[in-house]
């Protein structure tokens, strides 16, 4: 069922503890956790949380392995939360972005976000736009490969929330090697 529902992220709190990519080591992204106050945790919709995506492995890529990890949040307020880096092991190339949307339809989602990071400058522009989208085929061995499309970078800031809102599926889809995608959106 389609989230109806179009989220844009400005100016609310970063998830502490994103994951990120060290070298050419895929790690698990982690899920945010209430404090330890002794309380138990509040569930995701009790947080608001209507939608998360979370992921991250390798795909291949023109011959190369991709290295990605992302997680993103949508909030029944309209915000977004969430952080991405995808890099490419082969170039020692990496990128990073706040994501700023996040739609959902079924066991797919669409992240959009704004490149804040990158060590190459040259090639990808800190203020640009970057998009994938994930399709999460369910657990255990039996089940479908994930898949995480190839990623658009130095797009006009602003092309992410088209993109999130249209739902595209033209981005090369890539097939999720040694790793997992999550996808709970919002019925």
């Amino acid at each position: 069922m389609k989230l109806p529902m179009f989220v844009h992220k400005r100016g609310v709190a970063l998830i502490a503890g994103a994951a990120a990519l060290a070298g050419s080591a895929c790690s698990d992204v982690e899920s945010p956790t209430a404090l330890d106050s002794g309380a138990p945790s509040p569930t995701y919709s009790q947080a608001g949380v209507v939608g998360i995506a979370t992921g991250s492995g390798h795909s291949p890529s023109g011959g190369a392995l991709r290295v990605f990890t992302f997680t993103a949040h949508a909030r029944a307020d309209g915000t977004v939360q969430g952080r991405f880096r995808i890099g490419l092991i082969a170039n020692d190339a990496w990128f990073s972005a706040e994501v700023t949307c996040v739609t959902f339809d079924g066991n797919t989602a669409w992240v959009g976000g704004i490149i804040e990071d990158t060590n190459v400058p040259g090639l990808v522009q800190v203020g640009s736009a970057s998009e994938f989208y994930v399709i999460d085929n369910g657990e255990g061995s039996e089940a479908t490969a994930d898949i995480v499309s190839t990623a658009l970078f130095n797009q006009p800031a602003g092309n992410e929330q088209l993109f999130c809102a249209d739902q595209p599926l033209a981005l090369p889809p890539r097939t999720v090697t040694e790793g997992n995608v999550q996808v709970r959106g919002g019925s």
